[in-house]
């Protein structure tokens, strides 16, 4: 059924591992769209502009060691989908 696939295709977010360099396209997008630089190109992980998202470091990836790669994806949907960030 189709929840039976919704629940199996978030079991596999669940489990996928943090991965810095496979995830920098998640983290671009979520700068482009918070406005913190004038494109997605000019991401930096590290930056002091993470801080104005309400990450406590300049490095949002330590933030996020708990949730890992779903964190980061929920983080991504609150911004793009529900329209959290400006």
């Amino acid at each position: 059924s189709h929840d039976e696939a919704l629940l199996q295709q978030l079991q596999r977010c669940a489990c996928e591992p943090y991965d810095a360099a496979a995830h920098l396209p998640l983290w671009r997008r979520l700068w482009a769209r918070a406005a913190l630089g004038p494109s997605e190109a000019s991401c930096a992980l590290p930056s002091a502009k993470w801080l104005q998202l309400g990450f406590q470091g300049d490095d949002p990836s330590v933030d996020l060691r708990g949730a890992g790669a779903l964190g980061l994806r929920q983080l991504l949907h609150l911004g793009l989908v529900v329209h959290v960030l400006p």
